[in-house]
């Protein structure tokens, strides 16, 4: 199985951590592991697995539009080289919703992890409607807690988010560990 995983870096941090254990493991079970960092900073990062690809969005320059346009642009074509099974993010509204524009028009499930309290991240209202828009546009959220869950009822009864799986098709990872790729 081929799998994406989108983050802001993999300096040291919570979610990061998770990130880099969880790629390893997979890519350890033979798993086609990619991670794609799309911030520009680099430097501390956590160990990946020697079987984990990491590729980092090239250096630019420009307004803040730009760069998101240029991030999008590099994960559309991530997605269409690399043809992955499903993509995972475990990252914010801002790069869950990066990921949602570069994946439409493709059938590549999506599956987002809500890594953060919602009732205080994001503090914006803007970042806060993307955020609904971006796990209304996903396959799976899986949320760290039920407090978390509860946040989002009742907009998403559709989808189980205490776990990665969904009622009318079952999530890509659900036999990830069963370690056949």
């Amino acid at each position: 199985m081929k799998i994406l995983f989108v983050m802001q870096t993999i300096r040291v941090h919570g979610a990061e951590r998770v990130a880099s254990i969880l790629t390893g493991q997979l890519a350890d079970m033979s798993h086609d592991v990619y991670l794609i960092c799309t911030g520009f900073e680099r430097g501390d990062e956590y160990p990946l697995s020697q079987n984990v690809h990491l590729d980092f969005i090239p250096d630019a320059s420009g307004s803040r539009l730009h760069l998101m346009f240029v991030r999008i642009r590099y994960i559309r074509e991530k997605i269409a080289e690399i043809k992955p099974d499903c993509i995972v993010s475990l990252a914010d509204a801002r790069t869950s919703s990066m990921i949602t524009a570069a994946n439409m028009g493709s059938s590549v499930p999506m599956i987002f992890s809500e890594r953060h309290d919602p009732d205080h991240n994001p503090k914006s209202k803007a970042e806060r409607l993307l955020r609904l828009i971006c796990y209304r546009a996903c396959d799976w959220v899986v949320f760290q807690t039920e407090g978390a869950k509860s946040f989002f009822l009742p907009p998403f009864p559709e989808k189980e988010r205490s776990s990665p799986t969904r009622s009318k098709k079952p999530c890509p990872l659900s036999g990830a560990g069963s370690g056949s790729p």
